[in-house]
């Protein structure tokens, strides 16, 4: 003869009033549950659902809400993470840019200023080689005039 083996007390217990089965009833997803836990729980909810069965549902969605919950937040988390990477990085990049403006702005500046320098200069050039053709013919510092000739003309500068 097989020797069997007892039963512990969690299988001989109602899911619903955690005590031992009174008059217990196999519902069709072959969990048992007490008679008057049964129909006290379908009196309440209105439909005729095994009550073990929607309890386990209802922790496997929370199970499942929860891991979703902490899948968003590791999400999140990693999304801030990487905003404020490309913001440093950004506000690297600026200052960079900025700096490139400025040095360029210096360049630019003292061309300006040499071109200056040099539009004097070539000025004073240009003076130069005019007043090398003109001769002076006369002047008169009492009428503070003096006349000069280039070339078959003759100008008259006043002081």
């Amino acid at each position: 003869m097989a020797a069997r083996n007892p039963l512990s007390e969690e299988e001989l217990s109602c899911p619903v009033c955690c005590d031992i089965f009174r008059d217990p009833v196999v519902l069709s997803c072959s969990h048992i549950v007490c008679k008057t836990c049964l129909q006290q729980f379908w009196g309440t909810k209105g439909s005729q659902e095994c009550p073990h069965t929607e309890r386990q549902i209802k922790e496997e969605f929370e199970k499942l809400h929860q891991f979703l919950r902490d899948e968003e937040a590791a999400r999140i988390a990693a999304l801030k993470e990487e905003e404020e990477q490309k913001s440093q990085m950004m506000r690297r990049k600026i200052e960079e840019m900025n700096g490139e403006i400025s040095a360029l702005s210096d360049t630019i500046r003292n061309i300006e200023k040499e071109m200056e320098a040099e539009d004097v200069l070539f000025l004073q050039v240009r003076i130069s080689f005019v007043l090398s053709f003109l001769f002076l013919s006369f002047c008169d510092t009492n009428k503070k005039t003096c006349c000069f000739y280039l070339k078959g003309s003759t100008f008259a500068l006043i002081f």
